[in-house]
């Protein structure tokens, strides 16, 4: 059993007033609110039986019945160094990673040589060789920030 702070008595609200750590007594049991994705038709709570996050299906249009509140714990993140550009201290043999796209999609290469405006580089696994322009930002492994 999790605990919690009870209110003197239930509060009907609607979904759309509903804030972080309001824990709603359901069908189902008692869940610590914790968010509603965007254009969601569930939401996340933590169950105040047994400490597991679920997802709940919800119908906008009903209330919810708030039976008392909920601290969440907030995880700090690391605070992560910034990826720098080594592309002028790779030497042949090197590995690197460039990192492109919208999310966190990185490659990893091994370098052979510079030409110009381009980096000649082989994929250390299928062993085939790319020109990568060097506009990327090359990180060697040795200066991960991870």
């Amino acid at each position: 059993m999790v605990n919690f702070t009870r209110l003197p008595e239930p509060v009907m609200k609607p979904w759309y007033r509903i804030r972080r750590g309001d824990v709603v007594e359901t069908s189902l049991g008692i869940y610590a609110y914790d968010r509603i994705p965007k254009g969601g038709k569930n939401w996340y709570g933590k169950s105040m039986n047994d400490g597991r996050n679920f997802r709940i299906r919800f119908n906008p249009m009903s209330e919810a019945k708030v039976v008392g509140t909920y601290n969440f714990v907030d995880v700090p993140k690391p605070e992560l160094k910034q990826m720098s550009n080594d592309v002028n201290e790779l030497r042949p043999g090197n590995l690197f990673v460039i990192k492109h796209g919208r999310g966190d999609n990185a490659e990893l290469f091994r370098f052979v040589r510079s030409t110009g405006r381009r980096i000649v580089a082989v994929n250390p696994v299928t062993n085939k060789t790319y020109n990568i322009d060097t506009s990327f930002t090359f990180t060697k492994i040795e200066n991960l920030p991870y």
